[in-house]
Formats: C-alpha cells, sequence, structure tokens
C-alpha cells in the first residue's frame, strides 16, 4: 500500500522522488529490486570499514538510483579514531573495530590527513554514489565536516587504503 501511494505521488509530480532506507544494505537491494525507487540510502554501508555492499553498488549504477552513503564515521569512529569508548555502528567498537581503525589512522597520519577527512570523502569515490549524509549534532560539527570535505587526499592514500581494505575480507555492517 505504501509504495503503490509513493508511486501515485510521484507520478502525479506532489513528489520527484521516492526511495529506501534501510540500516542493513541487502534490505535496499532486495526492495530496489522490487519496485521503482529513485534512491536508497543503507547506513554505514560503504564506508572505509566496510564495503560488502557492491551488489547494491552495482545494481545503482546500472538502474540509475541514487546511492546515498549514510554515516560514513560508522556512527563515530571514523571521525574519533580510536578513542577510549569509540563507537561502531551505534555499539562500543570490538576490538578487530579498533584494530582496522588504528592502521587506517597510522595510513592516515603518514599521509598527513586526518582519518575523518578520508572517511568523509570516500564514498564519493564510487560512480553511483550520488551524496554522502552525516549526522552532526551542532553548527561546529557542520563547519568541521564541511572543512572535512574541502582537504586534499594523495591518490597514493586511497590506493593504500584500498590496499589494506581488500586484505580484510567481509565485515559485516549490520
Amino acid at each position: 500500500g505504501a509504495y503503490e501511494a509513493l508511486l501515485s505521488l510521484r507520478q502525479s509530480g506532489i513528489v520527484r522522488a521516492i526511495g529506501v532506507a534501510a540500516m542493513d544494505w541487502r534490505d535496499c537491494l532486495e526492495l530496489s529490486r522490487l519496485g521503482d525507487f529513485d534512491a536508497v540510502m543503507p547506513a554505514g554501508a560503504y564506508t572505509l570499514l566496510h564495503r560488502e555492499c557492491g551488489p547494491l553498488l552495482d545494481h545503482c549504477a546500472a538502474t540509475g538510483a541514487a546511492f546515498i552513503a549514510a554515516s560514513p564515521f560508522n556512527s563515530g569512529i571514523l571521525a574519533t579514531g580510536t578513542i577510549v569508548d569509540a563507537m561502531h555502528n551505534f555499539e562500543p567498537a570490538s576490538p578487530d573495530v579498533v584494530r582496522r581503525v588504528k592502521h587506517l589512522e597510522r595510513l592516515c597520519s603518514a599521509a598527513g590527513v586526518p582519518l575523518s577527512a578520508a572517511a568523509i570523502q570516500f564514498p564519493k569515490r564510487h560512480r553511483a554514489v550520488s551524496s554522502v549524509v552525516v549526522g552532526c549534532r551542532s553548527a561546529q560539527e557542520v563547519e568541521r565536516n564541511s572543512a572535512l570535505l574541502a582537504l586534499p587526499v594523495p591518490d597514493a592514500l586511497w590506493g593504500e587504503l584500498e590496499e589494506v581494505a581488500s586484505g580484510w575480507g567481509t565485515m559485516s555492517a549490520a
């Protein structure tokens, strides 16, 4: 019922686009295969730590649906780094996540790039990603995130980050 109502709103011009958002990218993929959605927004699914959503990215690239990358900081740890009580996907970061983020921090530090800058810029490197949604708690965080988007990230660092991630295998974002 809701999907038909959304289609009707789009067809009548009341809304220009309809989409689906979910915590698990697989839900976005399943729903987008069942309907005609203009956008998908999985949370924390395509980040420096999580890259398993390739099938959804491929689907979006093939259909023209916008992939909106939500939560590029995985609810904290890619913005804060490995501080005490660092959060990952709304839970305390596991030892494995902390280990991986420490590795990312070392690579970014050696390149003179804040981890948070690489994290916020990473999703936009994929052709299917149309935008990145970052949760902010204050005007200062909005300003900080805007500044992070403008920081240059060397191509060599992107290569190192890709190489490291490819060696990790899969780590579910859900």
